[in-house]
C-alpha cells in the first residue's frame, strides 16, 4: 500500500558521527530496516 499515509511514521536516528536522520518513512512493505553507526536503510 505504497503512498498508505497510515504507512508513514516519523523516524529520527543520530548516528556515531551526530549525523541524523529525520524524516517519515514509509514502512508499507518493509521487511527490514537495518540501521548502522553510519547509515540506515531498508531491505
Amino acid at each position: 500500500m505504497a503512498g498508505d499515509e497510515r504507512c508513514e511514521v516519523q523516524t529520527r536516528v543520530v548516528f556515531a558521527d551526530a549525523s541524523e536522520f529525520n524524516s517519515p518513512v514509509d514502512y508499507c512493505g518493509v521487511t527490514n530496516l537495518v540501521v548502522t553507526d553510519k547509515n540506515m536503510f531498508t531491505r
